[in-house]
């Protein structure tokens, strides 16, 4: 699933990872979404190859390419995304509930359907590789032709191959609600203390207060991540890498104007 939604152009959370890092979330934030990882890009649609890109390209290892060590992210440690309603919220509400094994109408039930969302994430880090070297270890090498890659050499209408080049990773996960106008908690605390019981995997603590509930992951999750377009010639030859980029954010506008932000599930 594709979930695309409006927002300011300087949202504090969005706005900051696709500015600085032309990153784009993940619905479903995993552990499995790592640099290397290939994709494949069905008309907006993406796909999980399960497997770095070497193993579609012939006569390549990659094996010279070195991953950064996770540096840490102070622009975005800790920082609250823009207020979420509605659809979107629940959406978005449930992809966070899957790697804690909870569901979305846990949450819902717990939060309340009209309540308006933030979404925040700590211990934040990125992770990425050289994609000058990438491009250099890819040039002139070509897609294997086997069922795997099919997809991309067919004729009519290829999808098209991504690599991840970089990853922003979290060890924790908050979402945030407003207090009502009296100063009270704006949903049922009960229910969320049930929620809080109801944790069973992937969780090392959990704490909440009278306007949000943090998670603790067990592993540090990918919440959001940035790719090259592999494009080829007709005989499948590589031939550039291009970023995978939203053009409203390689555009200068106001900070309020309104663009569309696309989550992906992988």
């Amino acid at each position: 699933m594709t979930l695309s939604f409006t927002c300011r152009r300087s949202d504090p959370l969005t706005g900051e990872i696709r500015r600085q890092f032309n990153a784009h979330p993940v619905r479903v934030p995993s552990a499995h979404v790592v640099p290397l990882l290939a994709l494949a890009d069905d008309d907006g649609t993406l796909h999980s190859l399960g497997g770095p890109l070497a193993s579609f390209v012939g006569g390549t290892s990659l094996s010279d390419l070195v991953v950064s060590p996770p540096s840490p992210m102070a622009t975005v440690e800790g920082v609250r995304s823009g207020e979420m309603k509605g659809e979107v919220a629940l959406t978005l509400l449930d992809g966070l509930a899957k790697p804690l094994g909870l569901t979305g109408p846990q949450f819902e039930a717990a939060l309340g359907r009209e309540t308006s969302l933030t979404f925040a994430f700590t211990g934040v880090t990125r992770t990425s590789i050289d994609v000058g070297l990438l491009g250099r270890a890819l040039k002139g090498q070509k897609l294997d032709n086997n069922p795997s890659t099919q997809s991309f050499l067919r004729e009519d209408d290829p999808a098209d191959l991504l690599v991840i080049d970089s990853t922003i990773r979290a060890t924790s996960m908050t979402v945030g609600w407003k207090a009502t106008v009296s100063g009270e908690a704006g949903v049922d605390l009960g229910s969320v203390q049930k929620l809080l019981g109801d944790v069973a995997v992937g969780v090392s603590g959990v704490r909440n207060t009278s306007t949000s509930i943090s998670f603790d992951l067990v592993t540090p999750l990918t919440f959001a991540f940035s790719a090259q377009r592999v494009r080829t010639t007709a005989d499948a030859t590589i031939v550039s890498l291009e970023p995978v980029a939203s053009p409203e954010f390689l555009d200068l506008g106001h900070d309020d104007e309104l663009v569309t932000i696309t989550v992906y599930d992988i």
